[in-house]
């Protein structure tokens, strides 16, 4: 799991399906590493991976 910090808010990056529920709860965003095929949204198969996500994310 990591913690990416762009400018002005938090990427969690989590393979657990009960954290990314828990987060998810909360608002934070969440990446999933494609390890976890349980859940849906955003997924990395690697870190830069999730970094090009958090990227995107940033400049929508």
């Amino acid at each position: 799991m990591y913690l990416l910090k762009p400018s002005h808010w938090n990427f969690r990056i989590d393979g657990a399906p009960s954290n990314i529920i828990r987060l998810r709860a909360q608002g934070r965003r969440t990446i999933i590493f494609t390890n976890n095929r349980q859940l849906s949204g955003p997924q990395a198969d690697s870190r830069q991976e999730a970094e090009r996500l958090v990227m995107e994310a940033e400049e929508e």
